[in-house]
């Protein structure tokens, strides 16, 4: 059985990181691992998951300076002891079969090195916005075609990007392809698809909303 492990950088989301937690631990799939990898939070973060029983399970780990999403991703990569990993961010939240559609993917195909899906968009409350729409829907409607599953080739994943909730990508796939780039934040998730993309590796996207992503303000400063 493939083990997953779910990465999620925090700087000041305490008003959300328990509910995105409990989604992760709430899968389906059993084989998981939770990494939390807090940027030096002020809001005490580290603290609030330290009193949670609930939460007792996690590894969490204090970043010693603040650097952003993309080095605190990197930093539980280092750490991550599955052969899948599993990117959300702490504003964010995974449906509970998320990994488990996930998983089932990367065992019909050995070279498949990033899965994702679509996502369901929701606002700082959770209310859904939008007008329901997914955010690829609503991409595919702005760019003029249509979107489904099934495998993206480099020039697809230029032409337009994956929503990043739910990236799942094997752990060799960092080793041969290095990490995610802070100094091109918010495009470091575009930029890992499309490495991705263009190596031996393959990319999948399920047309499923399997993640909800929330919009709100801040959610840009790459410290997440």
């Amino acid at each position: 059985m493939l083990k997953a492990t779910v990465i999620i950088p925090t700087f000041n989301r305490l008003k959300w990181i328990g509910e995105c937690l409990d989604s992760v631990l709430g899968q389906t799939y059993p084989n998981v691992e939770v990494i939390v990898v807090d940027d030096c939070s002020t809001d005490g973060t580290v603290e609030w998951l330290a009193e949670q029983e609930r939460f007792s399970s996690l590894i969490v780990h204090r970043q010693e300076k603040n650097g952003g999403a993309s080095v605190a991703r990197n930093t539980a990569i280092e750490m991550a002891k599955g052969d899948l990993v599993v990117f959300i961010d702490s504003d964010d939240l995974l449906r509970p079969d998320h990994i488990e559609k996930a998983v089932i993917a990367f065992e019909r195909d050995p070279d498949l090195g990033l899965f994702c899906c679509d996502s369901t968009m929701i606002d700082a409350d959770g209310n859904t916005i939008l007008d329901g729409k997914t955010w690829h829907q609503s991409l595919a409607e702005a760019k003029g075609f249509d979107i489904k599953t099934g495998y993206r080739s480099l020039k697809d994943v230029f032409a337009y990007s994956n929503c990043f909730p739910g990236f799942t990508l094997r752990r060799e796939v960092f080793e041969e392809l290095g990490g995610f780039d802070q100094s091109i934040f918010p495009a470091d998730d575009y930029d890992l698809a499309l490495r991705v993309a263009g190596s031996r590796f393959k990319v999948f996207y399920l047309h499923e909303a399997l993640c909800l992503r929330r919009e709100h303000d801040g959610e840009l400063s790459g410290i997440q």
